[in-house]
């Protein structure tokens, strides 16, 4: 009975490697028009194509009137690496995105929702430092929408950068 708990175990270690990396965790942020504090996940879908998303806590912050609307942020990316001789999910990447904020903000004098939506390309380059401890860096820009209520909204180009730190298993 030991020998076979000893094999069952063997194989479920072996196993695990090789489905290494094919998911990873990440924590940080992802800023275009506002900035999404969050946790990220991402999944590789082939040996060169991923899909990820992320949500977290969204800040926009308005420059002129020095204030800032908070609510929930949301970003997710189809992403496609061009690398071949690297690791499952490291190396330059591209892919587009999309972006979607929804905040709020009352001071006593004000009080607004604001809503954001944005889709544009998207690349950079991850790192794979271990086997399980990952850096991930964006940058790209694209269409991006503001829609204010009871106020004139904004639209136009915004550049997109983005850092995260990730987990593999």
């Amino acid at each position: 009975m030991k020998n076979e708990g000893f094999i069952i175990v063997i194989v479920l270690l072996t196993s695990m490697s090789v489905f290494a990396q094919k998911n990873i965790l990440k924590g940080g942020f992802v800023a275009s028009g506002g900035a999404n504090l969050g946790l990220q996940y991402e999944r590789s879908v082939s040996s060169r194509v991923s899909v990820l998303g992320q949500i977290g806590y969204a800040e926009i912050f308005d420059i002129i009137g020095m204030q800032s609307s908070t609510g929930l942020g949301m970003y997710v990316e189809g992403r496609y690496y061009f690398s071949t001789k690297k690791d499952l999910m490291e190396g330059w990447h591209g892919g587009i995105y999309c972006t979607y904020m929804n905040t709020h903000y009352n001071d006593g004098w004000f009080d607004y929702d604001q809503n954001n939506l944005g889709i544009g390309a998207v690349g950079g380059y991850q790192w794979v430092f271990s086997p399980r401890i990952t850096v991930d860096t964006l940058f790209g820009g694209g269409y991006l929408r503001f829609d204010e209520e009871n106020m004139v909204g904004d639209r136009g180009f915004y550049p997109l950068i983005g850092l995260n730190l990730g987990y593999n298993f």
